[in-house]
């Protein structure tokens, strides 16, 4: 690997920043949506059943009482419902609402538009490289945590 691919490759994923940093809110028929609620809402859809607050902990990456206020904000969407769990009173269960589930696929339909929008030049085997090549990168960094400058040492 040479540094003129790094740079090349630290380039292209600075450019990407506006498509990774979407806005806190998402337009969704008459009503915005926040972001969070759509993070909490794919993390359930995506997770094995039953859901706990700590599975969307560890599906976002966030501390167990951030994503508590983030699940709680999501059932206050009206998109979320906690659900006894049968063997610990103390525990609920999360799953989606039937508005969960409708924004859930409307999310998925509007992300894939948008990623076929941005492909249409590229064949079907290019795509599924990059589909790949793409999975695998984000798998080495999801494994890898960032590192951290030292404090007074620069990035």
């Amino acid at each position: 690997m040479s540094e003129d691919d790094l740079m090349a490759l630290d380039r292209a994923l600075i450019r990407l920043r506006r498509f990774l940093e979407p806005p806190g809110t998402m337009p969704d028929g008459g009503q915005n949506v926040d972001l969070s609620t759509l993070l909490v809402v794919d993390a359930i859809a995506a997770a094995p059943q039953p859901v706990t607050i700590s599975a969307v902990a560890d599906a976002l990456d966030v501390t167990h009482s951030t994503a508590s206020r983030l699940v709680s904000r999501a059932v206050s969407a009206g998109a979320v419902q906690r659900l006894p769990d049968g063997d610990d009173r103390r525990q609920a269960d999360l799953g989606l609402t039937s508005d969960g589930a409708a924004l859930h696929e409307r999310a998925v339909g509007h992300r894939l538009a948008r990623l076929a929008r941005l492909l249409t030049d590229f064949t079907p085997e290019q795509t599924r490289q990059f589909a790949g090549l793409l999975s695998r990168f984000a798998d080495a960094a999801s494994r890898r945590p960032p590192e951290r400058p030292s404090p007074g040492k620069a990035a």
